[in-house]
């Protein structure tokens, strides 16, 4: 899991999509990876994943105003849906940045003690500092 990077706020100086490109290119150490990009309204972001990985797809809710970044695993993904759906929580299961930002809206905080895996994860809650776990 090579990481995250980005920038909240306007890039002045240099054209939003040469900057996150220089930044992906300082994350590369090795192996074959790719940089999956996402922008939304004061957020620009990049993860890197291994080319043979299945892409991390960002989740925004914009009824929160939360943004997820998800990469890696769950393992217990069966168990935090069914805890979700328990909750009234519906998900399509399939796109992990979103059950996160879901398990963020239930858990908060403890959202790392809810999920177990490896993985890494970035949430935007507009108009507050980024956090990542």
């Amino acid at each position: 899991m090579p990481g995250f990077c980005g920038y909240v706020g306007e890039a002045r100086e240099v054209e939003e999509s040469d900057l996150i490109a220089k930044m992906c290119r300082l994350l590369v150490h090795w192996g074959d990876h790719r940089a999956v990009r996402f922008k939304t309204n004061g957020l620009a972001l990049a993860v890197l994943a291994r080319s043979s990985m299945k892409s991390p797809l960002p989740f925004v809710d914009d009824d929160s105003g939360i943004a997820a970044l998800f990469e890696g695993e769950i393992y217990n993904l069966e168990e935090v849906l069914a805890e979700l759906r328990k909750r009234g929580i519906m998900t399509s299961g399939t796109n992990l940045s979103e059950v996160a930002l879901r398990a963020y809206q239930v858990a908060g905080t403890r959202t790392g003690l809810l999920l177990s895996g490896a993985f890494n994860m970035f949430l935007w809650i507009r108009n507050r500092r980024p956090s990542s776990s």
